[in-house]
């Protein structure tokens, strides 16, 4: 559901970036358009709900819409996806590594393959940021692997590449620092995306402005190594603290906040819908338990605590200068009280140099400029306009 992104009316508006669904097309048969306002509807609902029970219904009538979508995928022909692609006029395709993984995704499988193959050229990118040392975070068996026709695989950095090179052994890797992590588009993002016209504040509700300590806590999957009871007791006590507010950020990958009672927060409070820019930005320490999410706090300038007594696997963060790293809840509880009582920077200077020095190489691998996406843009042009100078497809690119 793109439509639903929070930087959707920036690209729109400003730089004509249009969003559309597959079943937006008049090819789409018409049981899949109604499943797929089903599952909209569904995920919306579930969005602006809170607490287990309440959450239920949303979240049953989310599950048989994909399901369904699944199903008749499936048994349907998939004639009408592809006359509406072959509609489209493609100079390029890109795509992230679901292209590689097969299962996935019915129109990347069906579709965009046979595209590609004939006379489109592809580039995966790597959406998200490897932080975890294990291929397997959660100990289950690697995703299947298809080899694709991209012509390359950018990933951030040689930690990464070496995990993909595994992972996806087929594939021509280039490193080239995290696309997400842009530093022009970190701007972009508080100052022009997140702000009216392009963003109403008050949809995302008030935050609170007193002079409290301000902390928000950016969780990443439980399957991915937490202890959650630890995390509990973390926001149970965050949200009992004198003089401490905590807003509590699930991850954004289809992560609902519902393993905790109102109760058992206390003060703490859910802010499913605020960005997390916004959270960031308002916030005095960021704390996690491992999620690439916190690189945008850290390129920031802000604090960024790392919950290493509720994370049990081993991170890139455990010996990292970008944060402080907390081993267990009463040192983080001393480390707030501290603060709150002389107001004493969370970093030190030379803790916030070294910080900055690790994430130019964790992030940027090692360009300064942290210019990433016209690092990407530069030689995917430079790629297509060798190919069509050499008469295997497409045409040059100014």
């Amino acid at each position: 559901m793109p439509d639903v992104h929070e930087a959707v009316s920036y690209m729109k508006h400003r730089m004509g970036v249009t969003f559309e669904s597959l079943t937006d097309s008049a090819y789409a048969p018409y049981v899949l358009k109604v499943l797929y306002r089903i599952q909209s509807l569904a995920m919306r609902w579930r969005k602006k709900t809170s607490g287990i029970f309440s959450s239920i219904p949303a979240r049953t009538l989310n599950i048989f819409a994909r399901r369904s979508i699944s199903f008749f995928l499936r048994y349907l022909k998939s004639d009408w996806m592809t006359h509406t692609v072959e509609e489209w006029c493609v100079s390029a395709a890109v795509v992230d590594e679901a292209f590689a993984q097969p299962g996935r995704s019915f129109f990347l499988d069906s579709v965009l393959s046979a595209l590609c193959q004939n006379s489109v050229p592809c580039y995966m990118i790597l959406t998200g940021h490897r932080v975890y040392k294990k291929e397997s975070p959660t100990g289950s068996a690697p995703p299947p692997y298809r080899k694709t026709s991209a012509r390359l695989f950018f990933v951030p950095n040689t930690l990464n590449a070496s995990i993909y090179a595994s992972l996806f052994p087929g594939e021509t890797l280039l490193t080239a620092g995290n696309l997400r992590m842009d530093r022009s588009w970190l701007r972009k993002l508080s100052e022009e995306v997140l702000a009216p016209p392009f963003y109403d504040p008050s949809v995302s509700g008030r935050l609170p402005a007193s002079g409290e300590i301000k902390i928000v806590v950016m969780l990443s999957k439980l399957s991915y190594g937490v202890d959650t009871q630890a995390l509990r007791n973390t926001l149970s006590t965050l949200g009992r603290l004198s003089g401490v507010v905590c807003a509590i950020k699930p991850h954004t990958r289809g992560m609902k906040f519902d393993f905790m009672s109102r109760e058992e927060m206390g003060r703490s409070f859910p802010a499913d819908n605020t960005p997390s820019t916004i959270l960031m930005n308002w916030a005095d320490l960021v704390l996690f338990t491992g999620s690439s999410v916190v690189f945008h706090a850290a390129l920031l300038g802000k604090p960024v605590g790392f919950l290493k007594y509720c994370q049990s696997l081993e991170t890139i963060f455990d010996a990292a200068p970008a944060c402080l790293r907390y081993e267990s809840l009463e040192s983080l509880i001393a480390d707030i009280e501290e603060f709150r009582q002389t107001r004493r920077p969370f970093l030190s200077d030379a803790k916030l140099k070294a910080s900055r020095d690790w994430l130019n190489h964790e992030v940027y691998n090692a360009d300064s400029s942290g210019l990433t996406a016209q690092a990407y843009k530069r030689i995917i042009l430079e790629d297509m306009s060798a190919l069509a100078q050499s008469g295997i497809c497409g045409t040059p690119i100014s």
